[in-house]
């Protein structure tokens, strides 16, 4: 099992009730659309063009809740898309109540995601340089203990600070 990233709880628990939304969202508006069908109303297109990619994002997001927690590309993915979102919302949304909310969720997500991709990132190079440090520190005990000798302890030293 991957390693659990900081904040990553609180990302799913955000991408939880984001993706409900969107899916609540899609559901009213396919409604919308059959409700629709065999009108001449001219929205159908114009619904349809906006249900059928949250229904696409909605379901990437599903697979993103299981991964959030463990995974820095699944993280980068609720980043992208919770940046879109607020674009969108920002150019095509009236400013109703729970639309704002809605917004205030999706730059939740952008924080949340952003600081887990930094923790991320400064625990992988924190463990490499500690990883590379208890390898010279274990080689250096095998050679004062008399286990190697100077010129395996010289060839693996040297092989290690090459690895880097």
């Amino acid at each position: 099992m991957s390693k659990e990233l900081k904040y990553g709880n609180v990302v799913q628990i955000l991408t939880i009730i984001d993706t409900s939304i969107t899916g609540l969202i899609t559901l009213i508006g396919f409604i919308n659309v059959l409700s629709h069908i065999g009108s001449s109303n001219s929205n159908i297109e114009e619904l349809l063009s906006i249900i059928i990619p949250l229904g696409i994002v909605s379901a990437f997001k599903i697979v993103a809740i299981t991964k959030v927690r463990t995974s820095v590309g699944w993280n980068i993915f609720i980043l992208v898309i919770s940046s879109i979102q607020v674009i969108v919302m920002l150019f095509t949304l009236h400013a109703v109540a729970y639309l704002i909310l809605y917004m205030g969720l999706s730059i939740a997500l952008i924080v949340l995601t952003a600081l887990v991709l930094t923790n991320a990132n400064k625990t992988s190079t924190t463990s490499g340089n500690l990883s590379l440090e208890s390898r010279l520190n274990n080689l250096k005990s095998l050679y004062d203990q008399g286990l190697i000798s100077l010129d395996e302890y010289t060839q693996r030293r040297q092989d290690l600070i090459n690895s880097i």
